[in-house]
């Protein structure tokens, strides 16, 4: 997988994900597949912050590791990163694989 941006709405022909809020920056972050079921979520200056839930909290990062059941948010837009990705656009088509008794995505591949 190449980099995901993820904004308001992206200027760009690279894949993305679009969340046309008002709290998500035009170009608020990118994500990268590390390997393993394993991404990289980085903070791209966004106004409104992009955050990691963990321990029962939110927290603000400028960059983490995550996995695709990992709650997080982008502004005030929140969801599994696994649901982000299912949403991306200008890629080649995703087969998502959901938990039959959660409706969670287990994974996401091209």
């Amino acid at each position: 997988m190449q980099t995901v941006i993820i904004g308001r709405e992206p200027d760009t022909d690279q894949p993305r994900i679009i969340l046309p809020h008002q709290s998500v920056s035009r170009r608020h972050a990118t994500v990268t597949a590390l390997g393993g079921g394993t991404y990289m979520i980085s903070d791209a200056g966004s106004r409104g912050g992009t955050f990691v839930y963990r321990g029962g909290t939110w927290a603000q990062i400028t960059s983490a590791n995550v996995g695709l059941s990992d709650r997080v948010r982008f502004g005030t837009v929140a969801a599994t990163l696994g649901e982000f990705l299912a949403r991306v656009v200008g890629a080649a088509p995703r087969r998502v694989e959901r938990n039959p008794e959660t409706g969670e995505i287990v994974s996401a591949t091209r």
